[in-house]
Order: structure tokens, then sequence, then C-alpha cells
């Protein structure tokens, strides 16, 4: 549902949204594509993590998103393991 209504908001500003760039409709020009938060800004919207977007984007149009609930500052611990714990000879 997010995807569909960034989408429809660069239709109304002119624009397509694909995966890989928010791009000009009438000459195809790139406007964004480095990062998720340049596409949202040429948007005139706050970025929205990942974590957040499901309930964001009005919050987004009205630039009041609340802090994000993680930062990669804030993650202690491994991120990734390993374990044999659900393998057939276990």
């Amino acid at each position: 549902m997010h995807n569909v209504a960034l989408r429809q908001r660069a239709l109304k500003r002119g624009l397509t949204l694909s995966e890989y760039a928010l791009l000009r409709l009438d000459d195809n020009t790139i406007v964004a594509a480095a990062t998720e938060a340049d596409i949202y800004r040429a948007l005139d919207l706050d970025y929205i993590a990942p974590s957040c977007a499901r309930t964001a984007a009005s919050s987004s149009r009205r630039h009041q998103l609340p802090a994000p609930p993680h930062h990669p500052r804030d993650i202690r611990g491994d991120l990734h393991m390993h374990t044999d714990a659900t393998s057939s000879d276990a």
C-alpha cells in the first residue's frame, strides 16, 4: 500500500517512481535515485524508515513523523547467527 501511495504522489507531480529511480514523465530525466531518502525528499516527504512505513505515510505528508524506533547505533549483539536446531540430523 505504501508503495502505491508513493507512486500516486509521484504521478500527481508529473513524475514516475520505479524500484530504480524517480523520473520526470515528460523526458525520463532522473530526479532522484541514489537513496530512498533522496526520493522522499524529492516527493516533499519526510523519510520513512522501512520499519515505520505501514502507518507513517499520512504523518510524513504533515512532516510529523515520530523518531524511528531504533538506529543502527542502538543495536548491540549479533545480527546473524547459524544453528543446527532445525536440521534433519539434530
